[in-house]
């Protein structure tokens, strides 16, 4: 994850969102995590915390909002956010029917939200 990407889900986090992020692999959040941690003006927000235990890794804004990490071949059931970023390396490794169950499970992590997005690190719209 480069520092724009992160720059940015850091202000939509900011004003209280919750985001998930999923990446075609393990070590992407390992980096996307570091991205955060090494940018100054997001890791000088007050209560910002790097939490990585038991596979569940996030940056927590200290109350505010929330950027969790997943790999998008985890299991998905069970989250909830207001805005799901899937990288496109990770979309596009998809096979069709790793897709169709992606997008429902994706709805069903922004069903409770009042501004639903689903989106790929590279802008394009999902829902």
């Amino acid at each position: 994850m480069n520092r724009f990407t992160a720059a940015g889900l850091f202000v939509e986090a900011a004003k209280g969102k919750r985001i998930l992020v999923l990446t075609e692999s393990r070590w992407e959040i390992r980096d996307a995590l570091a991205s955060f941690a090494e940018h100054p003006d997001i890791s000088a927000w007050p209560g910002f915390r790097v939490c990585s235990r038991n596979g569940e890794e996030r940056v927590d804004l200290g109350g505010r909002g929330r950027i969790a990490f997943r790999s998008a071949r985890s299991n998905l059931r069970g989250l909830s956010a207001d805005i799901v970023l899937v990288s496109d390396e990770a979309y596009r490794a998809m096979n069709d029917r790793q897709r169709d169950e992606f997008h429902r499970d994706a709805r069903e992590i922004v069903t409770v939200s009042g501004c639903p997005e689903i989106v790929t690190d590279r802008g394009v719209r999902l829902l």
